[in-house]
């Protein structure tokens, strides 16, 4: 039997982002291994050691031989300029952005007429997507791999717009962000320098709101509709929300406040509004409801109703702090809207939901947190 070469952690998750059954190219190949283990692991019809150096492609051919793997193919080329008319896809690994940069532009017309272009870019990935953005091509796939106590973004990439996995829901999106934490809180004085300190203030947030993202998904649901009936009557007795001739309220998740307890007991003699989601969030009469692009149910065919006409707001949260400040689900939609208007702001805090994380400048401060047990005097 003929063994496999053993692959990194970072060249195995590349190995399994190639299509099955299908011919790639390994641009800048790394002594060939990529390729004999597509071949032997994925059942690779063909593959292409390709390289700009003849002694990484003598080493490539020294690992072919290693392993007894046909249908390799060894091709002395700058970038993609020769590319066989086969491929169908390329792995771009290794190397840094300028050079990936240069490889992209150089031979631009190529990309569009492959099926899946997967890069892993050892520095500055934010400019990469940006240029890939810039080149009309479409990040499909983001994944991250942590090895050696480095952090490897990659990316998968196409002329087609096929969105299926980002960066945030993959398994090692919470080490990676402590990867990245971590690398500030090595920086001496790292709380003096403003810069700094607001992007740590960013990633733990980034952090804190995927771990309630997996508790979401978690949830005692009768244990949630007992708490939302207990903090919807604990609102309700409220003078503010009592003299209040305009709430705005919002459709809620499983997992979420149950905002059906107020919108029973308060249609019949206040004005009901609920956020409409566009380019920007409004607000519209509670009427005849459709779902939005993100699954929740919005306002159809109603009146627009005005920031300033709006008495009391019931916020949605993923989670808050005992300050009074929300994470929501990182669209920015509410603490935009709250910036330019004065609407009494009540937050229904769900138990279970309550986390410990420093608020951005850009954060809106609740005026009212209610809970389903009164905090004791």
């Amino acid at each position: 039997m003929i063994n496999s070469p053993v692959l990194s952690k970072r060249l195995a998750t590349l190995c399994q982002l190639i299509s099955e059954k299908t011919i790639f190219a390994d641009i800048g190949t790394d002594h060939g291994y990529l390729c004999v283990a597509y071949i032997q692991q994925r059942k690779g019809l063909k593959a292409y050691a390709c390289d700009v150096n003849a002694r990484a492609l003598k080493q490539a051919e020294n690992t072919l031989i290693k392993y007894q793997c046909q249908n390799v193919e060894l091709q002395l080329m700058d970038g993609l300029s020769q590319l066989a008319d086969d491929v169908k896809e390329i792995v771009i690994a290794g190397m840094g952005f300028d050079t990936i940069k240069t490889i992209l532009e150089k031979d631009k017309v190529i990309l569009p007429k492959l099926n899946k272009i997967i890069i892993q870019c050892n520095k500055n990935n934010d400019k990469l997507k940006k240029f890939i953005t810039y080149l009309g091509l479409y990040i499909n796939e983001h994944h991250i791999v942590i090895e050696n106590n480095i952090a490897y973004e990659i990316l998968v990439i196409s002329g087609k717009n096929v969105k299926n996995k980002k960066l945030q829901d993959n398994e090692n999106y919470i080490e990676y962000l402590d990867y990245h934490i971590n690398k500030i809180k090595l920086i001496t004085n790292y709380d003096k320098i403003p810069h700094l300190y607001q992007r740590l203030i960013q990633l733990e947030k980034k952090k804190v709101r995927k771990q309630l993202k997996l508790l979401h998904q978690n949830i005692d649901y009768d244990d949630i509709q007992t708490q939302s009936k207990l903090i919807s009557e604990q609102i309700m007795a409220l003078d503010v929300y009592k003299n209040a001739k305009c709430i705005a309220l919002f459709s809620s998740k499983e997992s979420e406040f149950d905002t059906q307890y107020l919108l029973r007991e308060s249609l019949p003699n206040k004005k009901i509004v609920f956020p409409k989601i566009t380019d920007t969030m409004e607000f519209y009469l509670y009427g005849e409801m459709e779902k939005n692009e993100y699954g929740i149910l919005e306002p159809k065919n109603t009146t627009k109703i005005d920031a300033n006409a709006i008495d009391v707001m019931i916020v949605p949260c993923l989670g808050y702090n005992i300050a009074g400040y929300r994470i929501g689900y990182g669209k920015g939609y509410y603490d935009k809207y709250l910036s330019n208007t004065n609407v009494v702001t009540i937050l229904p805090a769900l138990k279970q939901y309550e986390v410990s994380f420093t608020p951005e400048k850009t954060d809106i401060k609740m005026n009212l947190i209610i809970k389903s047990e009164k905090e004791k005097q």
